[in-house]
């Protein structure tokens, strides 16, 4: 069984972890980057590297099939947000040609990617943190007395903490100016979690999850943190069985001031953080390669080592310039 997986970037880990997984059935692991500076691209069995043209992906969908055809690959999935709609928009095109797309259903794919979005579609169903898509808006809310300073504002389509602002009062708000789409937030963040949750590729529904709690951050991802269990966060988890969400998700939850649970955000793939998960024994590989061969998971909700804390550190990788991959 060969997997391919698109934009590995920095995620070592991750693409080892997927090797181990493939060991037993004797595939192989395909990377794809459009940048030679990848570390993880160098950790594939077999590695590509294909230039990327934002204004016509086209191009890049069809070499992408192109290779999964040249190296019998069974699954792709990509570890980028922005190519995550992308994926499911090509998910029948990709099928087409032998190769299972690991992404959720196209409506939770591009809704999870616009942030505001994502809060019209789950205000019903989930404590989602209270979400405005205009300065007007959010400014009318704060006359109302709905919220009040400090103001978060994120780059509606943003990864991580991409062009993150703080207002802390009526004049910093209106004075602020953005060619990009903003969403805007009332800071209610005393406490921060991390959540990773398998739902199986067959049934959709939810068979494994992950809560840790975050100690620190650094550049948007988390930096160290400990596994808890918290009832609260696993009954927001269930919810969302059978919802259209497929394979590894992550999910940001904050704890307010007030002690309420609020989700902020939900991404249909593998976190920074899922290392923290795989070591405490949360395997998604397996769960993949096992809904691969078409069966359908046991559940295993809640199996993890509790109290496990994770901290990173950088790592470094060397190599000759000759040895870098060069782009098609």
């Amino acid at each position: 069984m060969n997997i391919m997986i698109l934009s590995p970037g920095r995620r070592v880990e991750i693409v080892e972890y997927f090797k181990k997984a493939v060991e037993p059935t004797g595939g192989k692991i395909i990377t794809v980057d459009m940048s030679p500076y990848a570390p993880a691209l160098y950790h594939g069995d077999k590695s590509y590297c294909i230039p990327k043209n934002f204004e016509d992906l086209t191009e890049y969908i069809r070499r992408v099939i192109e290779i999964g055809k040249e190296e019998a690959v069974t699954a792709v999935l990509s570890l980028i947000d922005p190519e995550l709609p992308l994926l499911a928009e090509n998910k029948e095109l990709f099928r087409q040609n032998g190769i299972m797309p690991i992404i959720s259903e196209k409506e939770m794919a591009e809704v999870t990617f616009d942030k505001y979005a994502f809060f019209e579609e789950f205000k019903e169903e989930l404590p989602v943190i209270p979400t405005w898509a205009s300065k007007e808006d959010v400014l009318a809310a704060i006359d109302r007395g709905e919220v009040k300073y400090p103001i978060f504002g994120k780059v509606r389509t943003g990864s991580g903490s991409e062009g993150l602002k703080t207002f802390n009062d009526e004049d910093e708000l209106k004075a602020f100016e953005s060619k990009e789409d903003y969403i805007f937030q009332p800071f209610c963040k005393k406490k921060e979690f991390g959540v990773d949750i398998y739902f199986d590729l067959i049934d959709g529904q939810i068979k494994r999850y992950f809560v840790k709690e975050k100690l620190s951050m650094r550049s948007g991802e988390t930096d160290k943190a400990i596994s808890i269990r918290n009832k609260q966060i696993e009954e927001i988890i269930m919810k969302l069985s059978g919802t259209g969400f497929l394979g590894p998700v992550d999910m940001d939850v904050f704890e307010d001031f007030d002690g309420r649970l609020l989700v902020n955000e939900m991404n249909p793939r593998f976190g920074g953080g899922y290392p923290h998960a795989y070591n405490a024994g949360v395997n998604f590989m397996d769960a993949i390669v096992q809904n691969l061969q078409g069966k359908v998971l046991k559940s295993e909700l809640g199996q993890y080592r509790e109290g496990l804390i994770m901290m990173k550190y950088n790592g470094l990788a060397f190599m000759d310039e000759h040895e870098l991959l060069k782009r098609e």
